[in-house]
């Protein structure tokens, strides 16, 4: 019987800190994989909302709340006469 493996594939531009950016993005890479093998967007809607477990949707929206910055793109001047622009990926325009 053989086994299937994903691979997990980096590109990088040589620069300062390598070495970190490389750990960084594998270690990116390796919990996506984690995510998908677990069951994915299904298994953490699952979990969230698990009525035997209700404290999972508050450590839900943690984790939601932490990808929010990462997620915003601002664009314009912040003072008070200028608007500043933000720019959502389209996933977050559904939620």
């Amino acid at each position: 019987m053989s086994q299937k493996h994903d691979t997990v594939s980096v590109t990088v531009h040589r620069g300062k800190n390598v070495n970190d950016k490389i750990e960084k993005m594998l270690a990116a890479q390796v919990i996506e994989l984690a995510f998908k093998r677990t069951g994915g967007v299904d298994r953490l809607v699952q979990w969230a909302n698990d009525p035997d477990h209700p404290e999972n949707y508050g450590a839900f929206l943690k984790i939601w709340a932490k990808r929010i910055p990462q997620a915003v793109e601002l664009s314009g001047a912040a003072d008070n006469n200028r608007p500043i622009n933000i720019h959502l990926p389209a996933e977050a325009a559904k939620i």
